[in-house]
């Protein structure tokens, strides 16, 4: 879906980049917008971890937070790049 966007992207196309078969992603997904939703319910669940895992208690500095927050979202998108294009 990153590449075309979601309403030029296919359940064959999806298939082809997840190198398993277009049976497979509709058998469990049964439609596009239940895998989409899926997609960015498994994206919010990964960010929200990496957040709770930053030691915000322990700063109390708002310029301090803003900064660990900054720099965990740049990791986040590091270990997850495919994120920002749901």
């Amino acid at each position: 879906m990153g590449s075309y966007g979601y309403n030029k992207a296919s359940f064959n196309d999806i298939a082809v980049a997840a190198d398993i078969s277009k049976a497979s992603v509709f058998q469990y997904f049964g439609n596009k917008k239940k895998l989409y939703a899926h997609l960015l319910a498994y994206s919010e669940k990964v960010i929200t971890e990496s957040f709770q895992q930053g030691a915000f208690s322990e700063k109390s500095d708002l310029f301090d937070r803003v900064l660990t927050s900054s720099i965990m979202e740049a990791e986040s998108l590091k270990k997850h790049p495919t994120f920002h294009s749901l």
